[in-house]
């Protein structure tokens, strides 16, 4: 199948990571990118792709767009859409419209953090994080059903996914987690985002969409300093 991609490949890593995905799935990918929206229902219209991915505005943008000017976009299907809010309401506007969608949550820094399902429960959780909703300046987690910041933690590649006989995963969360109590590895005002490093890995916590900057052992560290420190 033929996906349609018009995330940004300019200064982002969102274009890149849904085509990689796209390819991991055996899709073909027409890197669109952002605007230039006759143009997009042109190449729509020529090479007939399956799949949209973007954000949901502007799939509802195409959408109308060739619904005035009676551009052929009936091949598309479905669509995988994030960087916004795709409140139900859109969802359902675009299923009138023959186009089933789904949203994900990713970032930059640590990728995939959760999607959707054909269930409509929310969000699933990638089994690649871990995820805390906690109190801003505090780290404490919140009560279910309460508004907190998101905190992402990603092991590295050498951590085991789980250990067998550990199913509520006390054992593995003790092994890893634990050592960092709610605080450590944050700033004491809820900072962004920053990292606690231990013997095992490196914890970091993401809040938001902004740059991340792991604090390595007190110093500030930009991604390629970290990424050569890890490839040592």
């Amino acid at each position: 199948e033929l996906v349609h991609n018009c995330f940004s490949y300019h200064f982002t890593p969102a274009g890149s990571m849904m085509e990689s995905g796209a390819h991991a799935l055996g899709c073909s990918v027409f890197p669109g990118g952002t605007g230039q929206t006759e143009q997009q229902l042109a190449a729509i219209a020529d090479l007939r792709p399956n799949g949209y991915a973007g954000t949901p505005s502007f799939l509802r943008i195409l959408v109308e767009k060739a619904q005035e000017t009676g551009a052929d976009i009936a091949s598309l299907k479905k669509a995988l859409v994030s960087g916004e809010a795709f409140p139900p309401s859109l969802r359902d506007w675009l299923a009138e419209r023959g186009i089933t969608a789904y949203q994900c949550y990713a970032t930059a820094d640590l990728g995939l953090v959760a999607y959707e399902t054909s269930a409509r429960q929310g969000m699933v959780v990638d089994e690649g994080v871990i995820i805390e909703i906690v109190r801003p300046g505090t780290g404490d987690p919140v009560a279910e059903g309460e508004v907190g910041e998101l905190v992402v933690s990603q092991p590295l590649p050498s951590m085991p996914p789980f250990f067998w006989g550990d199913s509520d995963h006390q054992r593995y969360l003790g092994s890893y987690f634990d050592m960092y109590p709610p605080g450590h590895g944050r700033r004491p005002g809820g900072g962004d985002a920053d990292a606690a490093a231990g013997p095992d890995h490196i914890r970091m916590h993401h809040a938001g969409t902004q740059d991340l900057q792991p604090l390595v052992a007190g110093a500030d560290l930009e991604l390629p300093a970290l990424t050569r420190i890890l490839d040592v």
